[in-house]
């Protein structure tokens, strides 16, 4: 391998240019495609020689340990850029720096993705003109400097030199290295592979990306990787989570070890000749903080001298505790920070202790080969426990589902963490998730997990794919009603409104369990309802925390009760409930319920109490698993944690016992209905609410208390309440009167809906009914009578509304121009289809429009002569081969316009013509479209503008 170091020459923005390509070509049919990619990039650096590290650190910053982290996030870089840019914080751009994951103060496009939001603020205001000379070496120099960057100042310069040193696109891969998330698509696992078919081995031994790059340079080498060793850290053997009664069908063993699952953070610990290292499951060093020798740290001068004198050098794995000695036990996960900072002499402190489950290496020998039962076998022959210090796991042999069961028992009894199933002759299998050893967490067990029906207040907008959509939810619980008595809130969110509106405190916050359908049920649904959250101006019927405001709040009568699981009840200073639920998970939406019926802190206490936090008070029956309850009588029906309302709800606004209607007919078969509250029907005074529900019911129809986004189909209402004015201005939902369902019962069939029976109709059914209906309402199918007409003809002058809308759909009014915006819209789902499921080389140009001037070069006849003109044609052939859309004039639409460098003359011609326009085509040279075709990808245009003649020999891209 030569000498040159390839990161000195090559500049960073073809390495962006690299990304752009990568980040285009997503989904399962182009991995290959993007594996090509990186994989001649990698060859191509090869050739030129030099260590691939400085750009492998670039493509893999998240595991780039000599970099570890910048303390830099969104929040920090957004305040950097307004300083940066000189912007006034409430300037348009400054807002939407700083809410960049807020829809409607960041392009909806790219909210919730900063390094987006930044180039789209950097495109209107960066100088910097053309590419950026700086090289893959000078990235890393500054990114180092960067790293070591002690105040917000030192951090500022760096970003400062950033910004006028680069592009804004580059930029944007700058801010996702400093994050750490590139967002294209491909894994550490899929690049190290690509680098060398050893790499990905070697980096669950070592853990250290500079080692692997270093010693795998040569891709055609093999090599044997000889195991762990000391003061390096490897990828740990992780569990793999099987339902209990598939547990020895999948071990596949006679007799199997049962663990306790341990609450506290994987640590694995190396020892050599006094020397200590702790390391986390990441591969973070938490030395520092437990001793790296007898002499400092909260745990090595406690445990240094229990090894065996001839035992110079080992490797434990296990999981770091917190002790507490007053009360002989192990305390939750979260006190391990506490403890860890507590260097205090006091004797009875709560202190780390280290429960080691796995010998892997000792005096030299790497053990992990060797069956779990050998290995274990070693632990007392390394060293010896000290209680509440270093201690050995304990472990039983079992035989049968029955043993799982009863162990799983007993570890809910004693309020555990869960179990771990371990294969005794199971080898230590590095960086894998394996199935010889399995996780059995009670609240994996729906059965035995409590409910807690709780009320969704306020949402947090998300980031990746869920960018611009509220993913996470603030939830919370009711306050008793004789603990508000007294309380005095004079905040100036009050008014008449919520003044007499029960009081709810923050309790705990979910973001997991839900489908994407049920994320849009419950974020999209209430759109109309969700509102910026002032935290100087926190609505007076709710209790906040100030450490995590949420972005957007509901009133608890515009939202949803939704049921939640979860491991536990555990403290928490962050919710004004005292308390928060770990590891909460969404169950379902709780349709039959308002926000009255919402669990209430008292009642959340008394649960807590009830177990000691834990949400596993139901029992497993060792002969058929079915769930009984703390009494011990069988019960096959969940229990539910609800309030008993001490608001009594008023019978107008109490749905109708369905439950023993018997169905005469299917009239509404599959129709879901909403009745609201004040049924006032003219022809008949006696309907109310009820005796409507069980009409419909009757009929074979569905009925619902809150209506649902997607499965709920007619809203049923006689008059304009302040819910019905809520459910409009969701524009999701058809709103009918009572009379239509009377209507439809007497004649035996679903009548249209025509204007006499609507209060408000979804523009989807608008467009349904014009096929068979007037711009006044009238079905031109349907016979009146002399009352129905007269009826018809008094409902004309109320339904102006009505007629725009149908109006707005009818068929066939389609001007050129709206065929123009389908065809182009046709033309971008075609292109998304390509790029998402099926890419195709044929579809390289489908975005671009393009102009090849033709009419223009025609007068020059001498150059015409000399056939050179035969090369536009055979460019704009190619153009349109490989998907581009080529136009015969020039237009607004124009992206692009093809220039020959032989007819260099006419440029100027033609941009007089394109100043006409607010949109301005970019000339490129016709080269652009044979070398991207070439390459397979859209290669940078800046080699290619009109300055660079193809007779000029331009210098060939790194890339090429």
């Amino acid at each position: 391998m030569n000498d040159h170091d390839t990161s000195k020459y090559e500049r960073f923005s073809n390495f962006c240019s690299l990304l752009e390509t990568l980040q285009k070509k997503t989904g399962r049919a182009t991995k290959i495609f993007q594996k090509d990619i990186i994989q001649r990039y990698f060859n191509k650096w090869r050739l030129y020689g030099g260590s691939l590290f400085p750009v492998i650190r670039l493509l893999l910053p998240h595991i780039d340990k000599k970099r570890l982290n910048y303390r830099i996030k969104e929040k920090t870089l957004s305040k950097i850029y307004v300083n940066v840019l000189c912007l006034p914080p409430e300037s348009p751009d400054g807002r939407t720096l700083i809410n960049w994951r807020i829809p409607g103060k960041a392009k909806m496009k790219t909210v919730g993705d900063f390094a987006s939001v930044l180039y789209g603020v950097l495109l209107k205001r960066s100088t910097f003109t053309g590419k950026s000379v700086l090289t893959i070496s000078d990235i890393n120099e500054k990114l180092d400097q960067l790293n070591q960057a002690e105040s917000f100042d030192q951090q500022k310069d760096c970003m400062r030199s950033f910004y006028t040193s680069l592009t804004p696109l580059e930029q944007k891969w700058i801010v996702r290295i400093i994050l750490k998330d590139l967002k294209i698509g491909l894994t550490e696992n899929s690049i190290l592979n690509i680098y060398h078919p050893d790499a990905l081995n070697m980096f669950n031994v070592c853990s250290d990306l500079y080692e692997v790059v270093e010693s795998l340079n040569d891709s055609s080498k093999r090599i044997e990787i000889n195991g762990l060793s000391v003061f390096h850290p490897f990828q740990p053997m992780l569990c793999e989570r099987i339902p209990i009664n598939n547990c020895l069908k999948v071990l596949n063993t006679n007799t199997f070890y049962i663990e306790n699952k341990l609450d506290g953070e994987r640590i694995q610990l190396h020892m050599k000749n006094g020397e200590f290292q702790y390391w986390s499951r990441k591969a973070t060093q938490y030395t520092k903080a437990y001793g790296s020798n007898k002499n400092n740290g909260t745990l090595t001068p406690f445990i240094y001298d229990v090894f065996n004198p001839s035992i110079y050098e080992c490797i434990l794995d296990g999981e770091m505790l917190v002790y507490d000695p007053n009360i002989d036990d192990f305390l939750p996960f979260g006190s391990l920070k506490t403890a860890i900072l507590d260097q205090s002499d006091e004797k009875m402190k709560k202190r780390p202790c280290f429960v080691i489950f796995d010998v892997l290496y000792v005096n030299g020998k790497c053990l992990t080969n060797q069956p779990m039962i050998n290995r274990i076998k070693l632990l007392p022959e390394i060293m010896k426990e000290k209680y509440g210090y270093v201690m050995f796991h304990k472990r039983e042999e079992a035989k049968t589902t029955n043993d799982i069961i009863k162990a799983l028992e007993k570890i809910i009894e004693l309020h555990g963490e869960g179990l771990v199933i371990k294969d005794p002759n199971s080898t230590y299998e590095l960086g894998t998730r394996s199935k010889r050893w399995i996780k059995i967490k009670p609240e994996y067990i729906n059965s035995l997990c409590d409910e807690l029906d709780v009320l969704i207040v306020g949402g947090y907008y998300g980031n990746g794919y869920r960018r611009g959509k509220i993913s996470h939810f603030l939830c919370a619980v009711l306050k008793d009603k004789e603990d508000i008595e007294g309380e005095n809130n004079n905040d100036n969110n009050n008014n008449k409104d919520t003044k007499d509106m029960p009081h709810f405190v923050s309790f705990c916050k979910f973001g997991t369990g839900y489908s994407l359908n049920e994320l849009e049920g419950l974020s999209k649904e209430k759109n109309g309802n969700w509102k910026p959250l002032d935290p100087n101006n926190i609505p007076s019927w709710l209790s906040l925390e100030k450490k995590d405001m949420p972005d957007v709040y509901i009133r608890p009568d515009h939202s949803q009760i939704v049921q939640l699981k979860a491991t536990e009840i555990v403290p928490s200073v962050a919710y004004s409930a005292g308390v928060t639920l770990r590891f909460p998970r969404f169950e379902k939406i709780r349709e039959d319920k308002t926000y009255e019926n919402c669990l209430t802190l008292k009642e959340l206490i008394q649960l807590r109490n009830l177990s000691s936090g834990r949400l596993q008070t139901k029992t497993l029956n060792p002969t058929n698993t079915e769930p009984i309850s703390l009494e011990g009588m069988t019960s096959k029906k969940k229990r539910r944690i609800t309030a008993k309302s001490e608001i009594s709800i008023m019978h107008s606004f109490v749905g109708a016992d369905t439950s023993n209607i018997d169905k005469m007919d299917s009239l509404f078969e599959d129709i879901e209905f909403c009745v609201m509250p004040g049924i006032n029907n003219e022809k008949q005074p006696n309907l109310t609410k009820q005796k409507l529900e069980i009409l419909i019911v009757e009929h074979g129809g569905k009925i619902i208390q809150n209506p649902h986004s997607t499965s709920t189909k007619y809203v049923i209402a006689d008059k304009i309440t302040l819910k019905v004015k809520n459910i409009i201005n969701t524009k999701m939902h058809d709103i009918i009167k009572s009379q239509w369902v009377i209507d439809c019962i007497e004649k035996k069939k679903l009548l249209e809906l025509s204007s006499r029976y609507t209060v408000f109709l979804s523009e989807k059914t608008i467009i349904n009914l014009k096929k068979n209906m007037d711009l006044y309402g009238d079905i031109y199918t349907e016979e009146y009578s002399l009352e129905n007409f007269k009826d018809f003809l008094q409902e004309m002058d109320k339904n102006e509304s009505f007629k725009k809308v149908l109006n707005k759909y009818t068929p066939g009014n389609k001007s050129s121009d709206n065929k123009e915006t389908e065809n182009k819209e046709l033309l971008r789902i075609i292109s998304s289809i390509e790029e998402r499921y099926i890419y195709t080389i044929y579809g390289l140009f489908r975005n671009i429009v393009g102009y090849f001037p033709f009419k223009e070069y025609n007068t020059d006849k001498k150059k015409i002569k000399y056939g050179l003109l035969s090369r536009l044609h055979y460019a704009e052939y190619s153009f349109m081969f490989y998907g581009g859309n080529s136009k015969k004039t020039i237009t607004s639409e124009c992206s692009h316009i093809f220039i020959d460098p032989e007819f260099n003359n006419y440029t100027q011609e033609i941009q007089k013509i394109t100043n006409l326009y607010e949109k301005k085509p970019r000339f490129v040279n016709i080269q652009w479209i044979f070398d991207s075709i070439k390459q397979c990808f859209l290669v940078s245009e800046s080699d290619y503008l009109p300055a660079h003649s193809i007779s000029a020999n331009p210098k060939i891209n790194f890339l090429d």
